[in-house]
């Protein structure tokens, strides 16, 4: 072979080597969804912007995030451009391929230049996941000042935290509207007993849901808004009931049973049943039981002689519950899969876990970290089991969060 042969060979090679590189390919848009080379674990991106504020916050978001990796401009299988437009907008462009081709520029609008690129980024979860994403979404939660505990809403960074109660006393449970317009939560201000209380978060006007003689806790909205269920204790235990959307004429659910202890009722995603723990067995574990009324079945969990606080998944069709289970002297958030009539821990390891509660991509949840005498909130993917610490700064003892994302 001439020299000027084996030239000609070494380039063809090296063409050819640099053809086949799985480097990131040009993407097309299917249905929607920007197509991606890298289809299983996580996505590499790179988050771009003339704001540094932005960028800053954007990487955080996408940190947090189980289906992603944030790396360096040029390295990522998309490029996120966000642009400040103006005080309340930014400008989307999603880029892919090198070199570089935009696939979607868009406008998007918040109620502050944050929340705007937040939902930019959730924007770009969705057209290349195809499923929504939760930076946008909103946190309420505990907090606690010694022994007194009051209700904070905040975003779910927490560059935009508010004490919606001064009680000055024990508040507890805070539940959003599906719309996020209204809070449900337990309060003992009143009477030194827990009641049940609804602020209406547009006016700031708190009314009394529930005020009965004995126990009146737990209340969460359905997925439509429309009703309560809540646990009250006026004919004896504390019992689940379902009243109208301002608590109006509440009515027993567990029928044919004998008298237990009930809490933690949660709604299934077509409002037609519910989850709770009950210790009619003995111990603490999961039932299920129409909204209508019915006979309580227990959900096979066995995993644990003590499991409580279920959460059930809010997208229609996982069929997922989280819930709280004791476990070699912690607590630890574990996941029920009703399909297979399986048990999982999703946690492990020191301190404990509790209080789980899902976000609205029906992959990631949000719950309470208890280690050395503190409470932090945490995320956590249900996919990978990776675990996040929320930054929320001078907020060290917080707990029992609640999400939700507004339109």
């Amino acid at each position: 072979m001439t020299v000027a042969t084996r030239f000609l060979w070494f380039l063809s090679l090296s063409a050819l080597l640099f053809v086949a590189r799985p480097a990131v390919q040009a993407q097309v848009i299917d249905g929607g969804v920007i197509q991606s080379t890298v289809q299983a674990g996580t996505k590499p991106v790179a988050i771009v912007s003339s704001n540094a504020d932005v960028a800053g916050l954007l990487e955080v978001a996408f940190s947090t995030h189980g289906g992603f990796r944030v790396v360096k401009p040029g390295e990522g299988v998309f490029t996120f451009v966000v642009t400040p437009a103006g005080s309340n907008a930014v400008q989307l462009q999603i880029k892919s391929g090198r070199p570089a081709v935009t696939q979607l520029t868009e406008t998007v609008r918040g109620n502050s230049l944050a929340d705007a690129a937040l939902r930019a980024g959730d924007l770009a979860v969705l057209r290349t996941t195809g499923k929504p994403g939760f930076f946008a979404g909103k946190l309420a939660f505990v907090g606690a000042n010694g022994k007194k505990q009051e209700v904070y809403t905040s975003d779910l960074f927490f560059r935009n935290t508010k004490r919606l109660t001064g009680d000055n006393s024990y508040s507890q449970h805070p539940r959003w509207s599906p719309d996020g317009r209204k809070l449900l939560y337990t309060g003992y201000y009143r009477t030194g007993f827990p009641d049940v209380f609804m602020i209406d978060l547009d006016t700031g006007r708190r009314v009394t849901v529930a005020g009965y003689k004995g126990t009146n806790t737990g209340a969460v909205f359905s997925p439509s808004g429309q009703s309560i269920a809540m646990v009250l204790s006026s004919s004896g235990s504390p019992e689940v009931y379902v009243a109208g959307p301002d608590g109006q004429r509440p009515r027993l659910v567990s029928q044919g049973t004998t008298r237990s202890v009930e809490s933690d009722p949660d709604w299934s995603p077509d409002g037609g049943r519910l989850v709770l723990t009950s210790d009619q067995l003995g111990g603490p574990q999961l039932f299920v039981v129409s909204a209508r009324g019915g006979r309580p079945s227990r959900l096979p969990t066995n995993i644990s002689g003590y499991c409580t606080e279920p959460a059930w998944n809010p997208v229609s069709g996982m069929n997922k519950i989280a819930f709280t289970a004791s476990t070699r002297g912690s607590y630890q958030i574990a996941l029920y899969d009703l399909s297979a009539r399986k048990s999982q821990f999703l946690t492990s390891g020191g301190g404990s876990f509790s209080q789980p509660r899902w976000l609205n991509d029906g992959r990631h949840l949000v719950a309470t970290y208890a280690a050395r005498g503190q409470q932090t909130l945490w995320l956590i993917d249900s996919e990978t089991g990776k675990k996040t610490k929320l930054p929320s700064g001078r907020l060290t003892n917080i707990s029992q969060p609640d999400f939700v994302y507004p339109n």
